[in-house]
């Protein structure tokens, strides 16, 4: 059997600070210099699953009084059942492993109550990349919801909504884990690992002689390669519209950032969920902004700048035309995307309806490709496809979603449900594949097949 293993480790925060005049200040770059603006770093002492993506983190302020015992239970005590029944990972490891920077911090009787309620521990030594890696995860933008606390309002500050430290930490201990983003190796991982009678789960834990540890970082340490320095920031302040969200900080702000009128945002929103698998090949600065409005359930853009609004627009597939418009000057700009992919499995039927009549409207062709297969069970995914003038527009669907209801139910007008095409089931998938690494190319070829007849009976018809 396997043994239960956390990381413990401290660092100083590259995206969380403390104001006098707003209170916490998130920002969704890691920066730094953040001392010329007036913003004091804060500390983060965090635990890990080795191997699983489960994080607890809590902020302090320098030098401050933390109890590390009471970290260590406020983490064992939460009940992660409800997260992932039938496979609870709560309560404590069998081995916790230290990061060095807290050896010489922590007090004796730490270590002698771990040794009390038989937790093994050691020391890393030098550089340990998985703890390392481990450690990375807690300087993630924090979330700050209204689940679990009501916001109040301050008088006489520039921010009538300051977040404050206690309101932080506790809504961190309702961020650990989400099942609902596990991949399919790490529930596999779980059902082997985390059974029933594997650990203890759930239960309370305690410490009589509670020890005292204090964290201070040095300002002078040299930035890492992630890092932006910090220039021009500026304060977005919280915002009742359409729901309550608390203010944060923007870097390297431009003074038209917010002018422009935002056009198409919920078609924009219903693309960049189609369009997701496509984030890690676009500029790092543009995939922060996007985790972060994807938190906010793509309903605040306010955080791109002109040129990021207006090349996401391009990117979808949205509106190209303001793109060229916008760099009409410039040296170098791509040319027109022929062919769209959309990954439409995690869309819902009414979303799926609406990107289709935004972006297709009237096709001059459309069908379904299906591959050559004679069980058509064993299909991974199913193809759905328009052909205009210029462009080819693919809406992909995992199979076991069933999303392509949008298409045979008539959600999606002016969608030929009569017509197929046939292709090799090796090439469509190679294809499928390629497309979801940004290889357009290699599935644009759908666009010259000749689909067939195919009678078929909708399943439902909408007006």
């Amino acid at each position: 059997m396997s043994l239960r293993v956390q990381c413990l480790s401290a660092q100083i925060s590259k995206r969380v600070f403390d104001s006098s005049e707003f209170g916490i200040v998130r920002c969704a770059d890691l920066v730094h210099g953040v001392e010329e603006f007036g913003f004091k770093p804060l500390v983060i002492l965090g635990i890990s699953y080795e191997g699983l993506p489960i994080h607890f983190s809590q902020f302090y302020r320098q030098n401050e009084n933390i109890c590390p015992e009471q970290f260590l239970i406020d983490f064992w005590s939460t009940n992660l059942e409800k997260d992932y029944p039938n496979h609870p990972v709560s309560g404590k490891p069998d081995c916790l492993v230290i990061d060095e920077v807290l050896q010489n911090s922590l007090e004796p009787s730490f270590y002698e109550w771990l040794q009390s309620i038989n937790v093994e521990y050691k020391f890393t030594q030098g550089k340990n990349r998985k703890l390392s890696a481990l450690s990375r995860q807690h300087q993630r933008f924090p979330v700050v919801g209204t689940d679990h606390h009501v916001p109040t309002a301050s008088v006489g500050k520039d921010e009538s909504y300051p977040l404050t430290l206690d309101v932080l930490n506790n809504e961190q201990k309702f961020n650990i884990f989400d099942s609902s983003t596990l991949s399919k190796y790490v529930r596999a991982k779980f059902k082997a690992e985390f059974h029933k009678d594997f650990a203890q789960a759930y239960q309370d834990f305690n410490c009589e002689k509670k020890s005292v540890l204090k964290l201070t970082f040095p300002q002078d340490k040299r930035p890492t390669q992630n890092e932006v320095e910090m220039h021009n920031p500026h304060w977005q302040k919280s915002s009742n519209t359409p729901v309550f969200s608390y203010g944060y900080l923007i870097n390297n702000f431009e003074a038209a950032e917010l002018s422009v009128k935002r056009v198409f945002q919920e078609e924009l929103g219903i693309a960049l969920r189609a369009t997701e698998y496509q984030w890690k090949t676009y500029p790092e600065n543009l995939q922060i902004r996007l985790k972060q409005c994807r938190i906010s359930r793509f309903r605040k853009f306010d955080m791109f700048t002109d040129q990021d609004y207006i090349e996401l627009l391009y990117l979808t597939g949205i509106d190209q035309e303001q793109y060229f418009i916008h760099n009409a000057n410039s040296e170098s700009h791509p040319s027109d995307r022929n062919t769209l992919v959309y990954d439409i499995s995690r869309l819902t039927i009414a979303q799926i309806s609406k990107l289709w009549r935004f972006l297709v409207g009237k096709p001059k062709n459309s069908f379904k490709v299906v591959s050559n297969l004679e069980n058509e069970k064993r299909q991974k995914y199913e193809l759905f496809t328009a052909v205009n003038n210029k462009q080819t527009f693919i809406f992909i669907g995992q199979l076991r979603y069933n999303k392509g209801l949008a298409f045979t139910g008539m959600y999606c007008s002016n969608f030929d449900v009569h017509r197929t095409a046939v292709v090799d089931d090796d090439v469509l998938n190679k294809s499928i594949v390629s497309a979801f690494t940004g290889d357009f190319k290699a599935i644009s070829f759908v666009s010259k097949l000749t689909p067939r007849l195919k009678f078929t009976t909708p399943t439902q018809y909408v007006a």
